[in-house]
């Protein structure tokens, strides 16, 4: 999870921002002298005179520079923010002091990660960032400092060296300034730790004197927690402020506790939030219009804030501290740092000392990503540096004569789902892998009504209109929380995973842990080439998934359905496989080759322009793929690139010469238990025979799929939302998805004064009622404002217990009303009602099921461009029948897998 920064903040800086304005607009086209007072200009005048003619400890470096010979002849103008030009020791300087940054990884347990923030060394042994960091001992408990997160000066990625926080040894914050101080450890949490003293650090400097509007900023950062990178140049500061400053320039998400400098690499600054667009309390999106509450990147940020050092550095000496606090603080404010250049000196040396011993964190290594093809025939190199190397095969710590090294922390360990896989995984020795008695009698319940012996077109048909309608959870494809954890495990002690075609052992927490950092990189590529359109990131993230040693390999081709759900996250045909042996595959089908045994192949198999033979697993793989003709006809082409009929009698052979076995129906029997259908051919091997399955290649099988299935599913609207009721009172409370309801912000005006109209049709407020949102967002409802609970789809009364019932109260008012109003966009406006549920104290998934039912059913208004907000078209959906199908299928999937709200709309998005 990436560090999302705080709104709050963001809401507080624009408001100072606003506030400015006028100050700002009376200062364009004036020069330095008319904006600045003569102090201010005069204390700048002797620094910059001082810092060019003097060695001093800051700029120690290298003979003094030009601009001290002509600064004060030339004057004040032509100095300062006027010139683009630097002497080269600026990159040296640059380079040297970013050594001082690291990475701030937020950690709220051992291996569970919440996000990143950057922060730098202010003294030997202090690390400055932002409050909304780390703004208490205990989040920094566990959080730690992650030095030479960057590349070196030929590109490579240096050796990550991580150091432990210690809060117990020194902690400081202050929540109106927005910083934090905080104790790091002296050595490095490595083998052979390295000394934190090697880093050096930049001093906070209380005199004022360290720059004007109008100047350069140059800013330092780990934006949304990647490699480490820095802004120069194009930025300007544009307003003082008693606390803050006020600059342009690029940060994100991530940057939060950044060092803001001056053009001599002094810190003015400590970056705290960008300033965003707002009117009217609302925040702007890029394109002019009220921002959806989705994506923060489309928020128009419009400026950045930091705050002062000179007032950071006074709140400092004004607390009191014990004395061995007050010794690290004296270090702090009288300290004299070595040169930047003597600093990434002694850096360099012990990253060069460390290189490789590092056992609890993975290094990028240096990856150009290679190039994807894009029209007109340009290039494109992806901003990807990943290595993650598994395990030896088949070899454990222990057996290599030594103890097991302790688990390092996952990428992503924040993710409720990744909570949940390992939960999981750790679970496994406890649980039978393969009960036998209790399979016979699940097996024996689901083909009860089948006819085993019919017709072969007749029994291709049955199969089909039974794996369809007991497909009851379509997952999505997420193959570390759904194939790894449990389905795909070898019996053993402990479990392990092996490699569908080559039959090699992984360790499956590995595996795990690879697969969900590998889903941070996606997002980070997502929006990386969100501009260069859909052909060129699909490309990239094939080249992404491909860099695992490991992946997911679909025994149907993904090519062969386009990627499409629920064909893409179908446990049955999904198996671990390394990635090489997978691109060894490519999307050919399975073919026999005569002279297997004598030909030369890899570990994987042999693969030739016709097809592919498996090393390993050719009776599971082939038992996957006519399931899937069952499940999906139509889905495979009758051609020479995909099945013909011929084809499927080497299918049927591999399935007759390989049997099932325990690790088979170990799977049938778990993915039962997850999506509710089974494979009739690890069942009922003998089955393959009577069965007609060329009837599921091409047009023939798309004619059997487009005949809907007669079953007991429930096709009315009343039924479907009893069979809702039902799921949600059976729904266990995991503490894995349980957030705080103070995460969700805060009402006033509580309890509520209402009085019930029209025998309890519709509610008056009788005094204000406002939901205060996480961020700050005020939704007022005045006195006497009469609401009727129509915004919230009536059919879904049942599932509730009536709008104005029990915990959906206060927020089915606050929703009522701002869908009367309707002067924030409909989408927000849902968004509002989800969290101020939660805030209420509804359950998680239960208020996930009521904004999926707002969202699609719910009203939506179009708002015109002008700042009247008038409403252009207006409009709601009351559910039908025609909707029940669908939606039991989106309610369970919500139940089950949890998703975000964004997936979510998307869901409902894609119903009409």
């Amino acid at each position: 999870m990436i560090f999302d920064g705080d709104l709050r903040v963001a809401a507080e800086a624009a408001q100072r921002w606003r506030a400015r304005e006028a100050q700002r607009a009376g200062r364009e086209g004036k020069s330095v002298a008319a904006v600045e007072t003569p102090q201010r200009i005069e204390a700048r005048l002797k620094r910059l005179t001082a810092a060019a003619t003097a060695p001093s400890r800051v700029l120690k470096a290298g003979p003094p520079l030009p601009e001290a010979q002509v600064l004060r002849a030339i004057g004040l103008e032509r100095t300062i923010g006027r010139s683009d030009f630097q002497g080269i020791a600026f990159l040296e300087l640059a380079l040297a002091v970013s050594r001082f940054v690291g990475r701030v990884s937020i950690r709220s347990a051992p291996s569970r990660g919440v996000g990143f923030g950057t922060g730098f060394m202010v003294s030997p042994r202090l690390l400055l960032t932002n409050n909304h960091v780390l703004p208490a001992p205990g989040s920094a408990q566990f959080s730690e400092v992650e030095f030479d997160y960057q590349n070196d000066r030929a590109g490579r990625p240096l050796p990550l060296v991580p150091f432990a926080l210690e809060p117990q040894t020194f902690f400081m914050t202050d929540v109106e300034l927005d910083f934090t101080l905080v104790a790091v450890a002296e050595g490095s949490r490595q083998d052979t730790p390295a000394p934190l003293a090697h880093y050096g650090w930049s001093r906070l400097i209380a005199e004022e004197g360290k720059i004007l509007i109008g100047e350069h900023v140059n800013i330092i950062q780990h934006p949304k927690g990647q490699h480490k990178q820095f802004v120069s140049r194009a930025n300007e500061l544009v307003d003082i402020l008693e606390s803050h400053l006020h600059y342009i320039t690029d940060t994100e998400q991530g940057s939060s506790g950044s060092p803001v400098y001056n053009d001599q690499w002094e810190v003015v600054a400590l970056h705290h939030s960008g300033v965003p667009r707002m009117e009217n309390g609302q925040y702007i999106a890029k394109d002019g219009r009220p921002w959806d509450g989705r994506d923060s990147d489309e928020i128009d940020w419009i400026a950045n804030e930091g705050v002062r050092v000179s007032r950071m550095v006074r709140h400092i000496e004004a607390r009191s501290l014990d004395r061995d606090a007050a010794r690290l603080r004296d270090d702090l404010l009288n300290r004299e740092p070595p040169s930047p250049l003597e600093a990434a000196e002694m850096a360099a040396h012990a990253a060069a000392q460390s290189n490789g011993r590092s056992k609890l964190v993975s290094i990028a290594a240096p990856a150009q990503a290679g190039a994807a093809a894009r029209p007109a025939g340009t290039s494109f190199t992806i901003p990807l540096h990943i290595t993650i190397e598994l395990g030896a095969p088949e070899e454990s710590a222990t057996d290599r004569g030594g103890s097991p090294a302790e688990a390092p922390p996952a990428a992503g360990a924040g993710s409720p789902e990744l909570v949940r896989a390992l939960a999981e995984l750790k679970d496994a020795p406890n649980r039978p892998y393969y009960d036998a008695q209790a399979d016979d009698r699940a097996r024996n319940l689901y083909y009860r009504d089948l006819d085993g012996n019919a017709e072969p077109a007749v029994l291709f048909k049955a199969m089909h209109a039974l794996l369809r309608r007991t497909h009851k959870t379509e997952l999505r494809y997420k193959p570390a929380l759904h194939v790894y954890p449990w389905v795909d495990l070898r019996p053993g002690s402990p479990p392990s995973i092996r490699s569908i075609y080559s039959n090699k052992g992984f360790d499956p927490r590995e595996l795990i842990e690879a697969d969900f950092h590998l889903d941070m990189e996606r997002e980070r590529l997502r929006e990386t080439l969100k501009r260069e359109g859909a052909t060129v990131l699909e490309s990239a993230l094939d080249l992404l998934e491909a860099s695992l040693p490991y992946n997911c390999e679909h025994v149907v081709p993904q090519s062969w359905f386009a990627k499409r759900e629920p064909m893409r996250g179908d446990l049955h045909h999904l198996f671990a496989c390394e990635s090489r042996c997978n691109s060894f595959r490519s999307n050919t089908p399975y073919f026999d080759f005569p002279e297997f045994q004598e030909a030369i192949r890899n570990e994987c198999g042999k693969s030739e322009a016709q097809g592919f033979e498996p090393f390993a697993g050719k009776g599971a793989v082939a038992r996957a793929t006519l399931y899937f003709l069952l499940r999906y006809p139509g889905e495979i082409d009758d051609s020479a690139k995909e099945y013909s009929k011929s084809d499927l009698t080497t299918l049927l052979d591999w399935h007759r010469r390989h049997p099932v076995d325990e690790y088979e129906r170990h799977r049938n029997a778990a993915i039962f238990e997850k999506q509710g259908n089974r494979n009739p051919l690890v069942d009922q091997p003998s089955w393959a025979e009577r069965i007609d399955f060329a009837a599921g290649l091409g047009r023939r099988g798309r004619e059997i799929a487009e005949v809907r299935p007669s079953g007991d599913e429930p096709e009315q609207l009343d039924q479907v939302l009893r069979a809702l009721a039902a799921l949600d009172a059976r729904t266990p409370s995991a503490a894995a998805l349980t957030e705080a309801v103070a995460d969700f912000g805060a009402y006033e005006g509580l309890p509520p004064e209402v009085a019930l109209l029209d025998e309890g049709r519709t509610v008056k407020l009788l005094k204000p009622l406002t939901y205060i949102s996480e961020i700050g967002e005020r939704w007022p409802v005045e006195a006497g404002v009469v609401v009727d609970g129509a915004s919230i789809p009536r059919a879904f009364w049942s599932l509730i217990g009536g709008p104005f019932e029990g915990r959906y109260r206060n927020a089915s008012i606050i929703h009522d009303r701002f869908c009367d109003l309707r002067s924030s966009s409909w989408e927000l406006t849902h968004r509002m009602f989800h969290d101020a549920m939660r805030c209420s104290g509804v359950p998680l998934l239960k208020a996930k099921v009521m904004f999926y039912a707002v969202y699609r059913f719910g009203p939506r208004w179009t708002v015109g461009q002008e700042a009247t907000g008038s409403v252009l078209t207006f409009e709601r959906r009351a559910p039908t029948d025609a909707d029940a199908l669908s939606l039991l299928e989106d309610a369970r999937t919500i139940y089950t897998e949890n998703p975000s709200l964004q997936e979510i709309e998307a869901m409902a998005d894609a119903r009409g």
